[in-house]
């Protein structure tokens, strides 16, 4: 035992020991009223079980008749059976014939197991037990030098030792790969958004170029006072509501939170999940470029659907 150990259990016995010398802690006079009254009532019905198991009340006249009746009754059982098991009757005539035939089937069976074993039995037993000391002495030849494996095992081994070459093959590609880099972890949300705000440009250089003159004028008008007003604001002049101010704040802080983030070093994305993503982002790239495509470059129309919608080319 280490030092440690010892001197950890002299501190346990110490402190049984002491505990054991104190005196214990009286109960208050509360608790000790109540648990003994408990304890008094306890008693009492368990006297009262005892009294009644030792000195059972009176029957009723009807409850005494059947149960003396059920009593009576299973005592001539008993005595029955016990009389049968003493005393059985003889068996019927249909179980002493049956009685017969098995007792003539048991002496067949023992003759036939006394007697010698029929020629073809007796041949097939020595050519087996024959076969077996041969397999046996070729055990023991071959125990002593090599044993040449089967075709069959030969064929495994073979194919085993081609996946194994494989493997190593394929081990020696992927180590020798030049490992890609890892890209952000906010590289597809940005692409997203990039995605989306070409869009809504394009569509507002659509509404643009269909808008007229004077709503587009009204409209420039309204954004140049727009820009005026957020900048007497954040130069200590003007009046802005308390909703406006605080949403204002709020997009100024969201706008130098991403310049923050955008001057960090981004985390980066794990390997699986770029390799599996990038593939299906190029498949999506690939179907997006065959629909601007089709767009493009519409296939002709069916001459059946010309022949029906003669105005659809004016659409």
């Amino acid at each position: 035992m280490s030092d440690a150990t010892r001197h950890f259990h002299r501190i346990e016995d110490e402190k049984e020991a002491a505990r054991l010398l104190e005196e214990p802690e009286p109960m208050p006079a509360a608790i000790r009223k109540f648990t003994l009254a408990e304890y008094a009532a306890r008693d009492r019905k368990k006297a009262e079980i005892r009294e009644m198991h030792d000195n059972p009340p009176d029957m009723a006249v009807g409850t005494a008749y059947f149960t003396k009746m059920m009593n009576d009754r299973a005592a001539e059982q008993k005595a029955e059976i016990e009389s049968l098991k003493a005393n059985p009757p003889p068996a019927s005539a249909a179980g002493q014939h049956f009685e017969k035939l098995e007792n003539q089937r048991k002496l067949e069976i023992e003759a036939l197991m006394n007697e010698p074993a029929p020629a073809a039995i007796e041949y097939f037993t020595n050519k087996a037990n024959e076969e077996k000391r041969a397999q046996e002495e070729a055990m023991k030849r071959t125990g002593d030098g090599p044993v040449e494996a089967s075709v069959a095992t030969q064929h495994f081994e073979k194919q085993k030792s081609m996946r194994l070459r494989q493997m190593e093959s394929n081990r020696a590609l992927v180590q020798n790969k030049a490992s890609e880099e890892a890209l952000p972890i906010d590289y597809f949300t940005k692409l997203g958004e990039a995605e989306t705000a070409a869009k809504a440009q394009s569509k507002h250089d659509l509404a643009e170029s269909q808008m007229p003159d004077a709503v587009r004028y009204f409209t420039a008008m309204a954004e140049e006072e727009k820009a005026a007003k957020l900048a007497e604001f954040e130069e200590g002049g003007g009046e802005m509501s308390v909703a406006t101010a605080y949403f204002n704040r709020l997009a100024a802080e969201e706008k130098a939170e991403r310049l923050r983030m955008a001057e960090e070093e981004p985390e980066r994305m794990p390997m699986a999940i770029q390799k599996f993503t990038l593939a299906a982002e190029e498949k999506r790239q690939k179907k997006k470029a065959a629909l601007e495509e089709l767009k493009a470059n519409p296939p002709p129309v069916p001459v059946g659907v010309t022949h029906f919608t003669p105005d659809a080319d004016q659409l």
